[in-house]
């Protein structure tokens, strides 16, 4: 599912990565740091039907092939939960990331999720020309995660899976926060400021020179001593001084970076011991979170809002009438409005 994004960077020139999501920092945002720092993470959300299911080739907005053309390079928007919800549930169920008993329960609560939240914000970031979903991506990230050991996949998307979506803005260009930094082109990565506005730059690999202005290096390195250098993967051995990958940290311990342990409900959670999907961190301890229609009454709700009544209702789309930021997919209610994407950042 996709709590999203994940975003760090190099010391105060932060790339932001996904996220988060795909239910990106909702899902989801990485810090480097450590436990005390809150390692993140940032999700998907979509369906497939399976891993081995062959990738959907509709048209997407402004593409002029038609429907079903496998030569295109991109999927629309408005497939991207339906078509990632089968390879993430079988990742979610194989590395115990969701707290349901079947592939068809997962099915349902990550489309419930995916498309009540994350797959609208992409949706209106694609109608606006600022990104479009890869179809070598998503083939890329399916494979990927039907292979990779649960203990790295600490975020989800990691690896091949950073690449489902392909950004269309150019060094130079604005990008923003969370979803709206995968906004970058290829070749590039987005850089905040304190506004939580940023700038897209172009990334750098190992070895680079990061001390040339409007640069960064690329989210898997961090520029130390004016030179890009790769951060430590989990398990690889490291030093207090060292950074491990986005959502790792440095045991002082075993002096290997790690990432954080997924536990059940009932069992003890905080920023190195996670719960998993469809619960909830609550007074130190797991427990289970609310689908739509079910009762927030002592309990928050996996994906919409909590109404008077005590029942999680379905987030509402942009334009809708809100009182509070929660009550909206994009989690901004303006002038009693919920506002969508692209951000003022734009």
């Amino acid at each position: 599912m996709a709590r999203h994004l994940d975003s760090m960077g190099n010391a105060a020139r932060a790339p932001l990565g996904a996220s988060t999501a795909l239910f990106v920092c909702s899902l989801l945002l990485a810090c480097s740091g450590g436990p005390a720092g809150g390692p993140g993470d940032a999700t998907a959300m979509g369906d497939s039907g399976g891993a081995g299911d062959p990738i959907r080739g509709d048209t997407f907005a402004g593409d002029s092939r038609t429907p079903g053309d496998t030569n295109s390079p991109y999927l629309p928007v408005t497939d991207y939960c339906e078509t990632i919800a089968g390879f993430f549930c079988d990742f979610y169920l194989r590395c115990g990331r969701m707290n349901v008993p079947d592939a068809p329960t997962c099915n349902d609560v990550f489309l419930e999720s995916c498309n009540g939240r994350y797959e609208r914000r992409y949706r209106e970031l694609e109608t606006a020309g600022l990104l479009r979903l890869s179809r070598a991506g998503v083939a890329a990230c399916r494979d990927h995660l039907a292979v990779v050991p649960c203990a790295e996949q600490i975020r989800e998307l990691r690896g091949p899976c950073f690449d489902l979506f392909e950004g269309t803005q150019a060094a130079g260009d604005p990008c923003g926060y969370d979803v709206e930094s995968f906004v970058c082109a290829p070749g590039t990565a987005c850089v905040l400021d304190m506004s939580l506005c940023g700038t897209c730059e172009i990334a750098l690999g190992t070895g680079a020179d990061c001390s040339v202005a409007d640069t960064t290096c690329s989210p898997s390195g961090v520029c130390r001593g004016d030179q890009c250098v790769d951060r430590k993967l989990i398990g690889e051995g490291c030093a207090p001084t060292d950074s491990c990958e986005l959502g790792a940290w440095c045991d002082a311990a075993t002096g290997t970076c790690r990432g954080p342990s997924f536990v059940g409900i009932g069992n003890p959670c905080d920023a190195g011991n996670r719960c998993p999907y469809l619960t909830g961190c609550s007074g130190g301890a797991c427990v289970a979170t609310a689908r739509i229609g079910e009762s927030c009454q002592s309990t928050t709700c996996e994906t919409g809002s909590c109404d008077p009544t005590a029942t999680c209702v379905a987030l509402l789309p942009t334009g809708s009438a809100c009182t509070a930021p929660d009550q909206c997919h994009s989690g901004r209610c303006t002038g009693n409005q919920c506002a969508g994407f692209p951000t003022a950042c734009f």
